[in-house]
């Protein structure tokens, strides 16, 4: 549906803003705002639900509502004084009331029935709270009731809410507008009829004594069935004890938000095709996780063809564009080609930065475009998108475990190791490579036996990189057996291993003490590699 409306033209569904054919650039926010205020023309809409549309119901301050509101107005030529095109409705909210033309039913009567404003009321007619993934998080219960227990639930319900609202391929509502359908006695399927809600997240806190527990259940908010259920427990002394509900908040969201986990689950199974119109995207956004568990080939130039696809329809989807990013770059960086291929991360590197300008507050975005440039050799602009990526979603445990194995790889465990922990910690049904960053520090730090043991806790059948590493840990350990059985997987994988092994090397950056134990230990694992004279020492 095209929006006319004087001179301007609205385009939803390419996210295009026209005064008299001229393309008007906006920021994600604003064209979202004109969005939500032009398909609710009907009536008002209150803050509190474009918080929930534009914002994902994360807290902002209401300089930054305000001022992207002021920018609207500008860029369709009114001002808060003139208000011919957006009025403010005091207190309240706002309206958009110019005259409006919908371009694809020219004869429809934009008049809607009293009885149909009324039921968007009651409705909370949120369009784009059904274009992805949407959850709505209940105010976790206090038992004791005790004045500590109290401010920690609240206080545990904004920091989850908060959380669950930096996974940009998730809806979450506000805290106001779930409150207010409970206290208006609304159950968990009731939320599913009115406001759209896919999940509803419940939990509820005890502290008893020195011990903090915290229980949490996810609800499929059609069926009221539980998908999820985890518990939290930790010593808290009382000046600890909102330390400890700011981690319990970021394990919280990170369980829930998971995209390996039911959530992810979820959007393979439930492709809602051309009702609407974005789940094909979150369909093959979905697909790139399942992709990412395997690294199949098979399934990578599958998932790619449906990106490329997706992002030819849905061009703002900040999500899509990095998801196909990060596939140039796998691309580039696994034995897909007989020789890598140079112009991929030219390719992943101008997605990146197309995902970053649809939303500079996406976590996934940058690190797309930390990985382009990790492996372009740029490691001064690889550690600024790194910082930005990490900051954005601390709880993003993929993210958090890609940027760590790039620290791994050049040596820089300090780093590398509490981010890969953290993400194991967030995503305890995580693919096994999670798990490849903390082996390798066992490895370099001398104990090969612990690296095989971390290793082993998460296999990765017929991941190349798997057994190559699991060679080296073993021939080091003098577990020969084992050594034996890797090799000749090796060998079937990946025939011309031992003649490729340092383009590989310089595909993946890798820097300081670690390759030259790989390379020793595939040495004494008998893999005839080729040394360059930098590493003759070893031959």
């Amino acid at each position: 549906m095209k929006y006319r409306f004087g001179r301007f033209l609205l385009d939803p569904e390419t996210f295009e803003l026209r005064e008299d054919g001229k393309l008007i650039a906006l920021e994600p926010q604003v064209f979202a705002i004109i969005r939500l205020l032009i398909a609710n023309r009907h009536r008002m809409v209150s803050k509190s639900e474009m918080m929930d549309v534009v914002w994902g119901g994360r807290i902002v301050s209401e300089g930054a509502v305000s001022s992207r509101i002021r920018s609207a107005r500008l860029a369709l030529g009114d001002t808060g004084k003139l208000q011919s095109v957006i009025r403010t409705v005091h207190g309240q909210g706002l309206r958009f009331i110019a005259d409006v033309e919908e371009l694809d039913d020219p004869g429809k009567d934009h008049l809607v029935p009293d009885a149909a404003k009324d039921t968007a009321r009651t409705r909370f007619d949120l369009p784009d709270a059904r274009d992805r993934p949407s959850i709505a998080v209940l105010p976790f219960e206090s038992f004791a009731q005790s004045n500590d227990e109290v401010v920690f639930a609240k206080g545990l319900t904004e920091e989850t809410i908060s959380n669950l609202a930096r996974f940009r391929d998730l809806f979450v509502f506000s805290r106001l507008t779930t409150t207010k359908l409970i206290n208006d006695g609304a159950g968990v399927t009731d939320l599913s009829q009115r406001l759209g809600a896919d999940f509803v997240m419940e939990g509820s806190v005890r502290l008893t004594g020195a011990i903090t527990r915290v229980k949490v259940q996810l609800l499929d908010a059609v069926t009221g069935l539980s998908v999820l259920a985890e518990q939290f427990e930790r010593e808290a002394s009382p000046d600890s004890l909102y330390e400890i509900q700011d981690q319990i908040a970021l394990l919280v969201a990170g369980r829930i938000a998971d995209r390996y986990g039911p959530i992810g689950k979820f959007i393979t199974r439930h492709n809602r095709g051309a009702q609407f119109t974005k789940w094909d995207t979150y369909l093959q956004i979905a697909r790139f996780y399942d992709y990412y568990e395997t690294r199949d080939r098979k399934l990578h130039a599958d998932v790619k063809a449906g990106l490329e696809a997706a992002t030819a329809e849905d061009r703002g989807s900040s999500d899509a564009w990095a998801a196909l990013a990060i596939l140039y770059v796998d691309e580039y960086r696994l034995p897909f080609h007989a020789e890598p291929k140079p112009d991929l991360l030219d390719h992943a590197l101008t997605y990146a930065e197309k995902s970053v300008s649809f939303d500079r507050e996406n976590s996934f975005a940058y690190l797309a475009r930390a990985l382009a440039r990790f492996h372009r050799k740029e490691l001064d602009d690889f550690h600024v998108a790194a910082e930005k990526c990490v900051s954005l979603n601390p709880g993003h445990a993929h993210n958090l475990a890609e940027i760590a194995f790039c620290y791994c790889l050049i040596s820089d465990f300090e780093r590398a190791v509490p981010l890969a922990d953290r993400a194991v910690e967030l995503s305890p049904v995580h693919p096994g490579w999670f798990r490849l960053t903390r082996a390798c520090d066992y490895f370099v730090s001398g104990d090969p036996r612990a690296a095989i043991a971390e290793q082993k806790k998460t296999p990765m059948e017929g991941y190349f990189w798997y057994h190559a590493y699991m060679v080296a840990y073993s021939a080091l350990a003098g577990d020969m057996e084992l050594t034996r059985a890797e090799v000749e997987t090796i060998k079937a994988l990946y025939p011309d291993f031992a003649t490729r092994i340092f383009t590989e090397a310089e595909v993946w950056c890798v820097a300081g003490k670690m390759p030259l134990l790989m390379l020793e230990g595939w040495r004494k694992a008998g893999l005839e590699v080729f040394f360059p004279e930098k590493y003759s020492h070893l031959s």
